[in-house]
């Protein structure tokens, strides 16, 4: 009946999956027990003037947020983006239209560039919704070769995006925006009266998209007219509204909450969903979704969390703590020979460490471990740095479905910053906030471009991988941002104690690696969750990146769950033996467990090259 699109924001995977009206979208059911219902058949328009500056066109009433007991309700506020122009025809027609909202557009080549974003009618403070569903209807045109209607948003706005099978709508995709044009004459008498009523040919003009942790997201309307032969039509009406029942597909119910009366007459489909009791018989084809209740019947790929008393005698098992933070440093390769040490030599110490990948982080110590929370964090802060001119590293993570990562990189050192994004957020850089121009092409790398002094090389490694040096002096001492396509990776290379002593921050305190608080540095933190949420980017914090996106402090980090986590990894279509495989160039035993895990969790072994 309809087509069900998904992108993985890792690395910008389109799939696309023919699905019934009766089968189960498990990337979408998730999100479904959280989701606000957005219903414009009781709202009402409060104000109508958005093509004046700072005018508005608000939708009173469109929902209620449910947090708990709490019960919020919300208005639809609907603005010209900052920056942009609005051609309509008739301002008569941004209104209320039925079961739907509706913005007006100049067939003769016009646009508009809105921001629609949830607004406490109460407060006037903006409200951040947890997943819901947001859709345009009757997409299409005066003729079929003029006065067509399109649609654009940032390809990271949305979770997934739903068509019918036969489809009127073509779309694409291109520099980190979904386009989504029309292609059909239309006239009033095929408009929609009702979201989820739609006749097959409403259907195939519209497109859902589902939208989950924000409280605005950006949409560019325009009318396409070659040679300017729309000038005698009345503009074109783009309607919108919330979930449309006919192109979403319907979710499974929930399984029962104890087991059946008598036993299964055959295997279960997939593993089970908490660890079994005793040794399975063989090896299984795909990771179990928990971890088992003793030793792994083979090794695992990381080091002990701390130095044991004895030599092991069995390999430790790799787990996830209770918010669902996998803990890297909790399982050993193979039994140790003999007692292990409390903490690296200097010598030892100087190696890569930094975040990168899904996001995984590594400690000034050598430890590793995940924290999915998706916001602005400070990977590290060092006010000592060459005497007193101070250095802040932040990374601002985002996810898309179940996949979160690094998107964007900045450093400062003294007055100065460096900005790197990843392919989504532009694949450039930014020096002081002014962007780049060098488009990928090495030879037009001004070689004199610094931070504070510091010099910057730069060299396209292959067409989907950046990398940035910044040398700091001696000893090989350098800061590393590396970018694999929507990858972003930062590496403190060699440091030196001169410069990174008292440094503190998502890789710990300096030199020990200790898991410290930022508001009490004498305190050690065991809960990874606890202590990511610790180094969120204040309000009070210098502001470093050169644009706003995602949570913001006092808003604190999206984190997935436990069982998100476990379940991306048990709907890989890529075994672990697979995994492996790919990987197998890698020679530090615990990066190759972080190459595996993502490229199991992005369904893509080409992650591999990111390594």
């Amino acid at each position: 009946m309809f087509s069900f699109r998904s992108l993985a924001t890792v690395l910008i995977l389109v799939t696309q999956a023919k699905v019934s009206a009766d089968t189960e979208s498990a990337v979408h059911c998730s999100d479904i027990e959280s989701e606000t219902v957005l219903d414009f058949k009781n709202a009402t328009v409060a104000s109508s003037n958005v093509e004046e500056k700072g005018g508005e066109l608000r939708f009173q009433n469109v929902g209620n947020y449910r947090e708990g007991d709490a019960i919020t309700p919300i208005d639809l506020v609907v603005k010209k983006a900052p920056g942009t122009k609005y051609k309509p025809k008739n301002l008569a027609n941004n209104k209320l239209n039925g079961y739907y909202g509706m913005i007006n557009v100049d067939s003769d080549n016009g646009e508009g560039t809105f921001d629609f974003c949830f607004v406490n009618p109460e407060n006037k403070e903006k409200v951040f919704l947890d997943a819901f569903f947001f859709s345009f209807y009757d997409m299409d045109g005066a003729k079929d070769d003029k006065g067509l209607e399109s649609i654009s948003l940032k390809s990271d706005a949305f979770t997934d995006f739903f068509l019918s099978d036969e489809t009127e709508i073509i779309h694409s995709e291109s520099n980190g925006f979904m386009k989504f044009d029309a292609t059909k004459k239309g006239s009033g008498d095929d408009n929609p009266e009702d979201p989820n009523k739609l006749s097959p040919l409403q259907q195939n003009r519209g497109v859902v998209f589902q939208m989950k942790s924000t409280d605005c997201f950006r949409v560019k309307m325009s009318v396409t007219c070659p040679g300017r032969k729309c000038r005698n039509s009345g503009g074109r009406n783009f309607l919108f509204a919330g979930r449309a029942n006919q192109l979403v597909p319907k979710c499974a119910p929930k399984p029962s909450s104890s087991p059946s009366s008598s036993p299964t007459s055959s295997p279960t489909g997939g593993p089970t969903s908490s660890p079994t009791s005793s040794p399975t018989g063989g090896p299984t084809s795909s990771p179990t979704l928990s971890p088992t209740k003793g030793p792994t019947s083979v090794p695992t790929s990381s080091p002990t969390d701390g130095p044991t008393s004895s030599p092991t005698t069995q390999p430790t098992a790799l787990g996830y703590n209770s918010g669902g933070a996998k803990t890297m440093a909790s399982s050993t390769l193979r039994p140790t020979g003999q007692q292990t040490t409390n903490s690296p030599s200097a010598a030892e110490r100087t190696r890569y460490m930094g975040a990168n990948g899904d996001p995984h982080f590594k400690t000034w110590s050598g430890e590793r471990y995940d924290f999915h929370g998706i916001c602005d964090l400070i990977l590290l802060s060092n006010p000592n740095f060459n005497d007193n001119l101070g250095m802040d590293i932040y990374i601002r993570s985002k996810k898309t479905k179940q996949w979160s990562y690094i998107s964007t990189a900045v450093i400062r050192i003294g007055v100065d910053t460096f900005e790197v994004s990843g392919r989504k957020d532009g694949d450039t850089y930014w020096v002081n906030g002014i962007e780049g121009d060098v488009e990928g092409d090495d030879t037009l790398w001004d070689e004199r471009t610094n931070i504070a002094g510091y010099p910057i090389k730069y060299q396209r490694v292959h067409l989907i991988q950046r990398e940035y040096v910044i040398n700091l002096g001696e000893s090989n001492e350098k800061i590393i941002f590396k970018t694999w396509k929507d990858f972003v990776r930062v590496d403190v290379v060699n440091p030196r104690d001169e410069d990174f002593t008292g440094s503190m921050g998502l890789i710990g305190s300096y030199p020990d690696g200790t898991i410290v608080g930022r508001f009490n540095p004498l305190s050690s933190m065991k809960d990874r969750n606890a202590f990511g949420q610790e180094w969120q980017v204040l309000s009070s914090d210098p502001k470093l990146f050169h644009s706003v996106e995602g949570p913001q402090y006092p808003a604190r980090c999206v984190l997935p769950t436990k069982s998100s986590l476990r379940r991306r990894l048990s709907k890989s279509e890529i075994s672990r033996e697979d995994a492996e495989v790919s990987c197998s160039s890698i020679t530090d035993d615990e990066e190759r467990d972080l190459c595996i895990f993502d490229v199991m969790a992005t369904n893509d072994k080409v992650t591999a090259e990111a390594y």
